[in-house]
């Protein structure tokens, strides 16, 4: 194999970070063909963290 023109490097590149990022994320637990379904958990679990440091500030104010 020659050398790779700049394109070629590049799109080797996304290929392989593609896919790195896909392995990850199946390793993780996430459903990588239902795209929408985990935007939805991560909204629900940002929801749920911000609630709860919202708790912590409330107890901070009664106390």
């Amino acid at each position: 194999m020659g050398y790779l023109t700049e394109q070629q490097a590049e799109e080797l590149a996304r290929k392989a970070a593609h896919q790195a990022v896909e392995e990850v994320l199946e390793k993780m637990g996430f459903d990588i063909d239902n795209v929408l379904e985990i935007q939805k958990d991560q909204a629900h679990i940002r929801q749920q963290r911000k609630a709860t440091e919202q708790m912590g500030v409330w107890t901070r104010r009664i106390l």
